[in-house]
């Protein structure tokens, strides 16, 4: 399970996605965020990439073989906690591994964790500045989100358009 402990104001500018869009006026500033709000938080679902600083809590139960972050770019783990004895189990037990296609937490003090216990890690993800590809899909989604703002459409819709997935392809451990 995972908990949003805070996060950032989505980052996007609004003159730069009516610019995207090619609305002069102010008039539809109010649909146009909350595409662009739909468009950023459903990129964030479907590739497990954060386009905001957030801090988090991720569970999991005894010693991390290695644990799998769900959601990235990880930037630092601040804690792990044992929830099951309420205490805060010492940083010199695991590693954050970012040796691999996505960071991992790994155990290097062997019997530091017990295997029936509950252990909460804190940490913080999301990107600093955005990757320009990933502001693409965003925006490219916002404008159909935009343009297409009833369920009716005279046009077959798709759940994601190829462009967008291609991509998301190459970000996030999701591998869509």
């Amino acid at each position: 399970m995972i908990q949003v402990v805070s996060q950032a104001n989505i980052g996007f500018s609004l003159e730069e996605f009516r610019d995207h869009c090619r609305v002069s006026d102010k008039e539809h500033d109010p649909a146009l965020r909350r595409s662009l709000n739909a468009a950023t938080v459903d990129i964030e679902n479907k590739a497990g990439v954060l386009l905001r600083s957030t801090t988090l809590y991720d569970y999991f139960r005894g010693a991390p073989a290695p644990f799998r972050f769900a959601v990235g770019p990880v930037n630092a783990v601040s804690a792990l906690y044992n929830v099951d004895q309420a205490a805060t189990v010492d940083a010199t037990a695991y590693e954050l591994d970012f040796t691999g296609a996505w960071p991992m937490l790994r155990t290097k003090t062997s019997g530091a964790f017990n295997n029936v216990d509950t252990y909460r890690v804190t940490y913080t993800a999301g990107y600093s500045s955005i990757p320009a590809p990933l502001k693409v899909a965003v925006f490219e989604l916002a404008a159909m989100h935009f343009e297409n703002r009833e369920a009716a459409t005279p046009v077959q819709m798709y759940a994601l358009p190829h462009s967008i997935n291609s991509i998301l392809q190459g970000y996030g451990p999701r591998g869509l």
